[in-house]
């Protein structure tokens, strides 16, 4: 009777303790945010606008269906030019994060247009996600892993590889 009694006290704890990690996971991967811009026009007056921000981090097979679910998005794989050759995501431009002008070029983007971004295993686009938040950015995915998770579901790459 007892060691039944331990048997599923335990299960029920492992059980609970499973279910608790799981909602973490959800929420750290799925971010909306409130943010109120300041902007100076040419005439020097100033406007004040607040937008949500949506942050989203997928794993490879639902960052693909994200792009084919939206259709009208900006592709950013934000590696080297060496590392862009080799292989890419199809239809991705080339914005290096560790080049001065990468707050320039990410700044030609459409702000309204959600902004798929990616590198080789997710430090630069973690970096690079946080400047596109600050640059007004609405709605930005990130691939989870980057390119080594992209390679390793097998999807289509562009270029060499």
């Amino acid at each position: 009777m007892k060691k039944t009694f331990y048997i599923l006290a335990f299960f029920s704890l492992f059980i609970s303790f499973t279910a608790c990690n799981d909602s973490k996971k959800t929420d750290a991967t799925n971010t909306e945010i409130n943010t109120t811009t300041e902007t100076t026009n040419a005439d020097g007056e100033k406007a004040i606008t607040t937008s949500k921000q949506k942050i989203e981090k997928l794993e490879a097979a639902e960052f693909k269906l994200k792009m084919i679910s939206l259709q009208v998005y900006n592709l950013v794989d934000v590696r080297t030019p060496q590392e862009y050759a080799q292989a890419s995501i199809p239809k991705s431009q080339n914005i290096n994060f560790n080049a001065d002008s990468f707050e320039e070029e990410l700044g030609k983007l459409e702000r309204q247009k959600p902004l798929f971004i990616f590198c080789k295993s997710g430090g630069r686009s973690a970096r690079a996600v946080k400047k596109a938040k600050q640059m007004g950015f609405e709605r930005i995915i990130e691939l989870d892993g980057g390119m080594n998770s992209w390679k390793t579901a097998k999807i289509e790459t562009a270029h060499g590889i």
